[in-house]
C-alpha cells in the first residue's frame, strides 16, 4: 500500500470522527419537549407582554428586545428619567441600568436582573433602544 493511500485513509478516518462529534452536538443542542413547551410558553407570555404594552403606551413608544434567555420590552422614557441620564455625564452602566428600570415594562425588575446576570450586553442593548425611543438618532447626529 501506497503512502498516499495510507494518508486518504486516515484523512477518512479523522473526518468519520468530526463527522460523529458533529452529530453528537447537534442532539446536545436539540431542545427536548420540556424546553419546547417552556420555550413556547415564554413566546406566548412576551407576545402578550409585548400587546398589553402596545395598547397601554402606544405601537412606537415600545420596543421589545430579543435574547436568547427571554424578551425584555421597554418603553419611551419619561422626560425626567432621560434627562437624568443625559446629565450623568460620563454613561456609566448605573445610569444605563436607572434609565433601562425606570422604561421597563417587561419582564418583572428582579426577572430582568437574573436576565442582566446571564448576559449582561443585554442591558448596553436596552439603554441603546431607550435612547433610540426617546427621539435620538445617530443618523441625525452624524448628518448635523
Amino acid at each position: 500500500m501506497s503512502d498516499a493511500t495510507e494518508i486518504e485513509k486516515k484523512i477518512a478516518e479523522i473526518e468519520a470522527r468530526r463527522a460523529a462529534l458533529a452529530d453528537a452536538e447537534a442532539k446536545r443542542l436539540e431542545p427536548t419537549p420540556e424546553e419546547r413547551l417552556a420555550l413556547a410558553q415564554r413566546g406566548l407570555a412576551e407576545d402578550e407582554a409585548l400587546a398589553a404594552a402596545q395598547t397601554q403606551y402606544g405601537a412606537r413608544a415600545v420596543r421589545l428586545i430579543n435574547t436568547e434567555a427571554g424578551a425584555i420590552i421597554v418603553r419611551r422614557p419619561h422626560i425626567a428619567a432621560f434627562r437624568k441620564f443625559q446629565d450623568s455625564g460620563e454613561l456609566k452602566s448605573d445610569q444605563a441600568e436607572e434609565l433601562v428600570k425606570a422604561s421597563l415594562v417587561y419582564p418583572s425588575k428582579p426577572e430582568f436582573d437574573r436576565l442582566m446576570r446571564d448576559l449582561p450586553g443585554c442591558l448596553t442593548q436596552a439603554a441603546s433602544v431607550c435612547v433610540e425611543l426617546a427621539g435620538f438618532r445617530s443618523a441625525e447626529v452624524r448628518t448635523k
